[in-house]
């Protein structure tokens, strides 16, 4: 150790060390970071209820599943240090999970409706395709 260095630990200036650097850092400038995947788990959240609407229920059941998976790994490592993350990043991950389960829940309902529609009758296969066929013999095709 060179004499300016051992001077500096007699008076208390002691070097700190890199972890109370960071600490320290974080403490005086309130700098967080985004809570890794929680954008990816709130935005399949929201494209598994909008794909409801536009691409039909078989979609959404993968996408919301997706979410629901990567949820409890992303909570898990919120948890072990939350001071580390943004609380606004913790909020999406929950608002995803929620979308996610809407998403699921809705196109399990729809896929349960469609089953017992098919189920219940053959009947109403045969009145869509004549309706359809009439449909098209009055537009002459």
């Amino acid at each position: 150790m060179d004499s300016n260095q051992n001077e500096n630990i007699n008076r208390g200036f002691a070097e700190p060390s890199n972890q109370e650097r960071q600490s320290s850092f974080q403490n005086n400038y309130n700098f967080k970071i985004n809570l890794p995947k929680s954008g990816a788990i709130l935005s399949l959240g929201i494209i598994s209820l909008a794909s409801i609407l536009c691409c039909g229920v078989f979609i959404s059941p993968i996408l919301a599943i997706i979410a629901l998976a990567l949820f409890p790994s992303t909570k898990k490592t919120y948890l072990a240090e939350p001071d580390l993350y943004k609380k606004s990043s913790y909020t999406n991950l929950k608002t995803g999970r929620t979308l996610a389960i809407i998403g699921l829940s809705v196109s399990v309902f729809f896929i349960i409706i469609l089953l017992i529609i098919g189920a219940v009758s053959n009947e109403s296969t045969e009145v869509l395709k004549e309706a359809t066929e009439f449909g098209w013999d009055e537009l002459g095709y």
